[in-house]
């Protein structure tokens, strides 16, 4: 009877060691898994446009200033992870990069994003940005309070189109 009953100890310890080692492989998943957060900041620029020529002939310039918007997106995760699409969205309007990318040589003159070509993949624990001029923004009045997105790059299914970001800093009014 013994010597049973000193088997089922180590059957029990055998048990309690491998769901502590289970319970610990699962925090440590967790804990590397890639973790998304995107970021908007407003900054000036400003362009040189030329306005025609003075009376001497000499080309007559003049400063505008415009705002661009400037989307980060960092990985805190320990495992790298590929964004598919980001940009500015509000309550009634959708800005994504892929599809200035697909409208880029419509009015030749004018740039209306700038960053890595997507889908583009993030480093652990890297940061990548992406600028959006006012020529994407402009047709949509001053009024709009934008929030930056991204969408990650999911190859089993189709990517959500919902942000993966829901933080409050990364609002711009």
């Amino acid at each position: 009877m013994s010597g049973g009953s000193g088997v089922t100890w180590v059957a029990v310890g055998a048990l309690a060691v491998s769901l502590f080692t289970l319970g610990w492989n699962i925090m440590v998943a967790a804990k590397r898994r890639p973790r998304l957060e995107v970021g908007l900041d407003r900054k000036p620029y400003e362009v040189t446009v030329a306005q025609g020529e003075d009376d001497y002939g000499d080309p007559f310039e003049d400063t505008v200033e415009y705002i661009s918007f400037v989307v980060s997106v960092s990985n805190k995760g320990a495992e790298s992870l590929t964004i598919y699409d980001l940009g500015l969205r509000s309550k009634r309007v959708t800005i994504g990069v892929r599809d200035l990318a697909s409208a880029q040589g419509e009015p030749a003159w004018e740039k209306t994003w700038t960053g890595p070509e997507l889908p583009a993949t993030i480093s652990a624990r890297g940061v990548l940005e992406w600028t959006i001029y006012e020529a994407a923004t402009a047709n949509f009045g001053d009024d709009i309070s934008w929030r930056g997105f991204a969408d990650r790059y999911r190859p089993s299914s189709r990517p959500r189109k919902r942000s993966q970001s829901r933080e409050a800093r990364a609002r711009v009014e």
